[in-house]
């Protein structure tokens, strides 16, 4: 038995059930149908999208992850990547006012650094001022 769906006036749908030879009109199925279906359509491609934009992000992410830069300002060196996960602080013996001061300077260096790296990955001009990366 074979079952198929013919789309009548955007409204209806026809199903209809081929077996032993013949073809039989089996029922109409009205419009409350044809909007669960297209609904469903609908669903099914916003998942897609969805999981586009996901992967999309998780690349760019696994970018991100992938290099870093190292910043030394008051004789701390600090070496992150641009997604700003820290990889190593060399305090040298300094107190923690200096050691702020390189974090807080690193992760705003990090941050123009993914702002341009996305800005080339994705070609988007609105990602300008994300980050700081805008200045």
């Amino acid at each position: 038995m074979i079952i198929f769906i013919e789309t009548l006036a955007r409204s209806t749908l026809v199903l209809y059930i081929k077996g032993q030879g013949a073809v039989f009109k089996a029922l109409t199925i009205c419009a409350f149908f044809v909007t669960i279906y297209s609904t469903m359509f609908d669903k099914l491609q916003q998942l897609k999208e969805l999981k586009k934009m996901r992967d999309e992000a998780m690349q760019i992410q696994k970018t991100l992850d992938s290099e870093t830069i190292e910043v030394e300002k008051n004789g701390v060196k600090i070496k992150l990547t641009l997604a700003q996960r820290f990889i190593s602080i060399d305090a040298n013996g300094k107190d923690d006012s200096d050691v702020v001061e390189a974090v807080n300077e690193a992760v705003k260096e990090s941050q123009k650094e993914a702002a341009k790296k996305m800005q080339g990955m994705m070609g988007m001009d609105s990602l300008k001022g994300m980050f700081g990366g805008g200045n």
